[in-house]
């Protein structure tokens, strides 16, 4: 899956942010949520599988397969929770108030929370010294947040030889680059 795929499929479930949010789930052993699991209401596509995450993390829906309502379940019960508990354990003081305009940008619903949206632009060039780096934003990034979104994608690692899967500039804009300019309107739908 290209990057630009992936950080469109954190755009439609980032959706559910709409929503109430809520403060359960938390990884278990071996990095498995334990959020709340969601129903599926037969969504769009009917069927009645649940959008709920496996055991290794990832949808036990692929992600491509599952309807509008699914995604926005699946972000609201899985993702944010636990990503809320991960970037507060990193920095409570922080990102004491966690919401999804901290990933998505505070215009996220107007720019139907596409991404990237200018949150923190990287240049590529510096992205392998990241994973180098004893900065403890880059040690929480790279070796935390990373690698638990895109299990629970169910996404592979970006590879740069290959220049597949979901890696930093799935969220994060390119420094220097051209704005990302949002999707007329999300697929699926």
């Amino acid at each position: 899956m290209r990057i630009q795929h992936t950080a469109w499929a954190l755009v439609v479930v980032a959706m559910a942010c709409s929503s109430t949010n809520t403060s359960g789930g938390a990884a278990g052993a071996g990095g498995a949520t334990t959020a709340a699991t969601p129903t599926s209401g037969g969504g769009e596509s009917g069927g009645g599988a649940t959008a709920a995450p496996t055991t290794s993390g990832g949808p036990a829906v692929p992600w491509p397969q599952m309807s509008h309502e699914q995604k926005m379940e699946y972000m609201q019960h899985t993702v944010m929770p636990e990503m809320r508990r991960m970037f507060q354990e990193h920095d409570a003081q922080r990102f004491a108030r966690f919401t999804c305009g901290t990933c998505h940008g505070a215009n996220a619903r107007e720019v139907n929370f596409h991404m990237p949206n200018g949150i923190a632009p990287l240049n590529p060039a510096s992205i392998p010294g990241m994973f180098q780096s004893q900065d403890p934003m880059h040690v929480f990034m790279t070796q935390r947040l990373w690698p638990r979104m895109t299990a629970l994608l169910g996404a592979q690692p970006y590879n740069p030889q290959t220049h597949q899967g979901f890696g930093c500039l799935g969220c994060h804009g390119m420094a220097g680059g051209p704005p990302a300019a949002p999707p007329a309107a999300a697929p699926g739908h």
